[in-house]
């Protein structure tokens, strides 16, 4: 079994590990916000970028619309609205908007904001992953052993 199916199993039956023994949070616990909003400096590069690309369609004009961002970003204008204003949004709209402008998201946003502490990173996966396996092996273990005295 390789590492990738070790972690898929991993996934699959995250909630049976002690999350405190390797420093994880439970999967029901949300980090601090999903949410970033654009510096002063990045809503300006956002409006300049804008300003200098072709008209989707008409390559004789330049300067996109909000719409033609939301269309090409494939966020809703409403969020393009938002974002264009200041406030937050999610972060992988943030990166759909950039994406579309071809601009790097921390040029957009700030990066202390975007580089949210997340705790203790420092993982062995592979270990978590064989304990994982290890678990499932003898709960399956348990199951085949039932069947076998017919127990269901």
């Amino acid at each position: 079994m390789n590492y990738s199916e070790l972690f898929t199993l991993f996934l699959m039956d995250y909630d049976v590990i002690d999350c405190r023994k390797y420093n994880l949070l439970p999967m029901t616990t949300a980090p601090k916000s999903r949410s970033v909003r654009a510096t002063l400096q990045g809503l300006n590069k956002v409006r300049t970028r804008m300003a200098e690309l072709e008209k989707p369609g008409n390559q004789d004009k330049k300067g996109w619309t909000q719409t033609d961002l939301a269309e090409k970003s494939g966020v809703s204008i409403a969020t393009v609205k938002r974002f264009l204003k200041g406030e937050s949004i999610d972060r992988h709209c943030v990166i759909w908007i950039t994406g579309a402008l071809n601009l790097d998201p921390l040029e957009v946003v700030d990066p202390k904001e975007w580089n949210q502490d997340t705790g203790n990173l420092d993982i062995d996966w592979c270990e978590v992953c064989h304990t994982m396996l290890d678990n499932q092996q003898e709960q399956q273990r348990i199951r085949r052993k039932a069947s076998e005295m017919g127990l269901r």
